[in-house]
């Protein structure tokens, strides 16, 4: 066979696609990235909680390497955050193309950038970099044993 008639046997999947079948996929996908995004939030939660265990746990000199280390992860994973959230909200427009005749809005604005999700998300990985570095500095200040031996 050659590819023409190849191509004419192969039922075309765009003509089989209805509108209910892109808004529920747009749907889904824009609650998928969401979820992976609160996962990865939650991650964030895990690895500070580790970095502090460690920091807290070894001797002041070496605490150091946890809290830079695990600072550094905590960036990466925060990037990923916010790309995740660039793509969630790429087709929003087209979604709200539905939801605006009906009166029904996927996420509403705050009134203040600061108390949005995305504000106060941003505040909070802020202070768990200083706080880390402020951690850091002390553990640098004091020098022997950790802080569980005194």
């Amino acid at each position: 066979m050659c590819e023409d008639e190849q191509q004419k046997e192969m039922p075309n999947p765009m003509k089989e696609v209805g509108d209910k079948e892109v808004y529920q996929w747009l749907t889904a996908y824009f609650l998928h990235q969401d979820r992976v995004s609160w996962s990865r939030i939650q991650t964030i939660v895990a690895v500070e909680a580790g970095i502090l265990a460690a920091a807290f746990a070894l001797d002041c000199r070496a605490s150091l390497v946890p809290l830079v280390v695990g600072t550094f992860l905590i960036g990466c994973v925060w990037r990923l955050v916010r790309r995740d959230w660039q793509i969630r909200d790429q087709d929003l427009a087209k979604l709200d193309l539905v939801h605006k005749p009906r009166g029904i809005r996927i996420t509403k604005r705050a009134a203040n950038v600061l108390w949005s999700g995305a504000g106060m998300l941003k505040l909070l990985m802020w202070s768990l970099g200083l706080i880390n570095l402020a951690l850091a500095l002390l553990f640098l200040h004091f020098k022997g044993k950790s802080f569980l031996e005194w």
